[in-house]
C-alpha cells in the first residue's frame, strides 16, 4: 500500500467517524480557527495533526499566522519604543520645572 493509499483511506476512515459523530473535538475546523485566533502560531498544532486537510492549506495557513504575529510583535516593539521616549520626555519636563 502506497503513501497515497494510506492517505486516502485515512480520509476515508475519518469521514466515517465524522458522520457517525464520532470526530475528535480537536479535529473540527471551528476549534482549530478558535485555537489560531487565541493562540497565534500555537493554534497551528491541531491544524498539523489533523490528517485530512490539504498540504497546501496547511502551510497557507501556517504562514499567514505567522506573517501576522511577526507583524503584531514588531508593532508592539515600536509602540512600546515610543512609550519609553515619550515617558522620557515627560520626567525630563518635571525635573526641569
Amino acid at each position: 500500500m502506497d503513501e497515497k493509499q494510506k492517505e486516502e483511506a485515512l480520509i476515508h476512515q475519518e469521514r466515517k467517524a465524522e458522520e457517525a459523530g464520532a470526530l475528535e473535538w480537536y479535529f473540527r475546523p471551528w476549534v482549530i480557527a478558535l485555537a489560531i485566533f487565541v493562540a497565534g502560531p500555537l493554534g497551528l498544532l491541531p491544524l498539523w495533526f489533523r490528517p485530512r486537510t490539504n498540504l497546501y492549506i496547511k502551510i497557507g495557513v501556517s504562514v499567514v499566522v505567522i506573517l501576522f504575529t511577526i507583524w503584531l510583535v514588531q508593532g508592539s516593539m515600536t509602540y512600546y519604543r515610543e512609550m519609553i521616549e515619550h515617558i522620557n520626555e515627560i520626567s525630563e519636563a518635571v525635573e526641569q520645572s
